[in-house]
C-alpha cells in the first residue's frame, strides 16, 4: 500500500511509473467510482493482457482510492487508438503546481463578486492534482487530498 499527499506526491507519483511494484503502463483503466457525499473516487486498473510483452501469468490489479476530491476532469475522444484501447493506460502523472489548472480553478470559483469566498476548502497547498494519461491521448484529471493505491490481486 501507498499513500500519497500533497507532501510527497511530487516525487512518489514521479516514480510511480518506474517502479516495478506500482507501474502502470500498459494496464487497462477497468472501473471508476465516485461517491460524492464521502468526496472519494476510486480506480481500478487491471493489467493490459492484450500487451505483446506480458505473459497471462502477470494478472494484477491495482485499486486506488483518491480521499477528499475537490474535483475531476475527463475527456474521453479516442483520438489516437481504436474503441479497444480505450481504456489503455498510458501512466499516471503528478502535475506541478505551476502547471496545474484544475485546483487553481476551483478556488477561484468559491471568490464572490465583493470579494467574499465560500470558506469549503482547506488551504491550497493541502491539495494535489494528477493526471491519468491514456494511449488514446486522453486524460483524467483529479485533484484531492491524499491518495490510496494497493495491489488487490496478484
Amino acid at each position: 500500500m501507498i499513500k500519497v499527499d500533497a507532501a510527497n506526491a511530487r516525487e512518489v507519483i514521479s516514480a510511480i511509473p518506474g517502479a516495478p511494484e506500482f507501474r502502470l503502463h500498459d494496464y487497462d483503466l477497468t472501473k471508476i467510482t465516485f461517491n460524492k457525499e464521502e468526496k472519494i473516487l476510486i480506480v481500478w486498473c487491471t493489467w493490459y493482457l492484450g500487451c505483446p510483452t506480458v505473459s497471462p501469468d502477470q494478472g494484477h490489479i491495482y485499486r486506488l482510492t483518491f480521499h477528499n476530491v475537490i474535483g475531476f476532469f475527463v475527456t474521453s475522444c479516442g483520438y489516437f487508438c481504436g474503441p479497444y484501447e480505450l481504456t489503455r493506460l498510458n501512466g499516471l502523472s503528478y502535475i506541478p503546481k505551476d502547471r496545474q489548472e484544475l485546483i487553481p480553478k476551483l478556488f477561484e470559483k468559491r471568490i464572490f463578486s465583493d470579494g467574499s469566498f465560500l470558506d469549503v476548502l482547506k488551504d491550497v497547498d493541502e491539495y494535489f492534482e494528477c493526471c491519468f494519461e491514456f494511449i488514446s491521448a486522453d486524460t483524467l484529471t483529479i485533484a484531492c487530498e491524499y491518495l490510496i493505491a494497493e495491489k488487490i490481486l496478484d
